[in-house]
């Protein structure tokens, strides 16, 4: 082996060592920050043969409580694009009459 060979075998060990590797150790680690949980609200509407109801009405008072008067999109589908504080949200359908739903 020669003296090249010895000198990376020995920083390659020195780095294995410490658990840096032969590169230079940074300075200071960067700060850890709390992790918050953020929340969104979704809702999506189907019919009893599962296909998607568009345009529906709804009303929906979020768990930071505002309320939001929307429509459904073509999907049947609606959701938040704020986040939220972890909470109960509420929704109703004002042009859905004596109509059974339940939440899935």
């Amino acid at each position: 082996m020669s003296a090249k060979d010895s000198k990376k075998a020995k920083e390659a060990k020195t780095g294995a060592e410490d658990g840096f590797g032969a590169g230079p150790v940074p300075s200071s680690d960067p700060p850890v920050l709390p992790c918050e949980k953020k929340h969104w609200f979704g809702v999506r509407l189907v019919d009893d043969a599962g296909k998607p109801v568009a345009l529906e009405k709804v009303k929906i008072k979020l768990s930071d409580g505002t309320v939001q008067n929307v429509r459904l999109d073509k999907a049947g589908n609606f959701k938040t694009k704020k986040i939220l504080p972890a909470g109960s949200c509420q929704v109703w359908f004002p042009d859905l009459f004596d109509v059974e739903w339940k939440s899935s």
